[in-house]
């Protein structure tokens, strides 16, 4: 949440269910793109749910790179770079 908050407060957390929602789609789909889970849904919509997270991640990755906050540009910016390399390698591979 840009480093606004130390502890985020009550009315805010209700925002961060969507995106632990996400993580959980994009974790299942690049472990059923790197062949580590078995497939469950078809290939095709793995590939295309692989691009969609790794494209998704690139404009992840510039809005933290351009954060307000000095924190989340240094911490959150490794993490962020490292997840998106992650997902390109895997998607690409899945071509």
């Amino acid at each position: 949440m840009n480093g606004r908050h130390r502890v985020v407060p009550q009315e805010v957390r209700r925002a961060f269910v969507l995106p632990i929602i996400m993580q959980f789609v994009a974790l299942f789909t690049i472990l059923s793109a790197g062949h580590v889970l078995p497939e469950v849904i078809p290939f095709g919509i793995t590939r295309i749910l692989a691009f969609f997270f790794a494209v998704y991640l690139t404009f992840y990755t510039a809005t933290v790179l351009f954060s307000l906050s000095v924190k989340e540009r240094h911490v959150m910016g490794f993490f962020a770079i490292a997840s998106t390399i992650c997902f390109w390698i895997v998607a690409v591979g899945t071509v």
